[in-house]
């Protein structure tokens, strides 16, 4: 079987400007390359250029594809919509990692199957189909981040001992992009449910009117001008997404509150393991 890899990267809060385009095109004559992304497929080759630097510097996802098993996907945000420290307490290993780079965070998940070939994808609109990820982590919903531990708990990359993250809310009642995130990266099913027998079920319900007059009054009133400021600007794309994530925050302190104790990942995998072979996944 021939050599396959798929390379897609987009932008989603800014246009590539005509200088950047041709710093791109400089790297592939035979890529496709717009405003907004970038794409190309090689069958015999290489990329050229360094898929880490262009999300520093140009992009906000990019997903990658190769015939022999790997998979990476990788999320930018502006910083300020997503706290280091809680990214780290969920990435921190060499399949799920985050990294600070100017103005942005980057988070960066790997499923790199040992053993033969992979089944080839369907390249065009998937990574448009993973990208809304980006709001949902900003608007505080962390599942992804977790199921990226997870996979870590999956391939070893966690010490037995190693103690889970706070579980967050829903892990069991995944949503579309969710599934398709975890269906990208190979996570085990049966891992996700005994993961989830941990996370509590939280009917989420939009803030009230008097939930954010209460939580305003809390905020200091140079902040208040900051925040009109962007509103009306237009020049922040975030504002809106970022009130709401600190919110979010406030009022949830950042991460869930353990309905049960913690457990380590070797009593993960040996959960998983017995769920499987009673058959757990149907």
């Amino acid at each position: 079987m021939s050599e396959y890899q798929y390379y897609e990267f987009q932008t989603v809060d800014r246009r590539l400007t005509e200088k950047e385009m041709h710093e791109l095109r400089l790297c592939s004559t035979r890529a496709r390359i717009t405003a907004t992304s970038f794409v190309n497929e090689y069958n015999w080759g290489d990329f050229k250029g360094d898929s880490n630097v262009w999300m520093e510097k140009y992009f906000d996802g990019h997903l990658y594809f190769a015939n022999w098993g790997t998979r990476i996907l990788q999320l930018a945000l502006p910083e300020k919509l997503l706290p280091e420290k809680t990214a780290r307490l969920y990435c921190s290993t060499d399949v799920a990692s985050a990294r600070r780079a100017p103005g942005k965070l980057i988070l960066r998940f790997i499923s790199d199957e040992e053993g033969g070939y992979d089944e080839m994808l369907e390249g065009d609109g998937l990574l448009s189909s993973l990208l809304p990820l980006r709001d949902d982590i900003a608007s505080g919903d962390l599942r992804a981040l977790y199921l990226g531990w997870l996979m870590g708990v999956q391939l070893h990359h966690a010490d037995d001992g190693e103690i889970e993250p706070p579980v967050p809310p829903n892990l069991g009642k995944l949503s579309g992009v969710l599934s398709d995130f975890a269906e990208f990266l190979h996570i085990d099913r049966d891992l996700i449910a005994v993961a989830a027998e941990a996370s509590p079920l939280i009917t989420s319900h939009k803030p009230t009117r008097t939930e954010l007059t209460t939580w305003l009054t809390s905020v200091q009133a140079n902040e208040k001008d900051s925040i009109l400021l962007d509103l009306m600007s237009g020049e922040n794309p975030h504002a809106g997404a970022s009130l709401i994530a600190r919110f979010n925050r406030d009022r949830t302190g950042g991460v869930s509150k353990p309905v049960q104790p913690r457990r380590k990942a070797a009593e993960l995998r040996a959960a998983a393991e017995e769920r499987a072979k009673k058959g757990g996944r149907n």
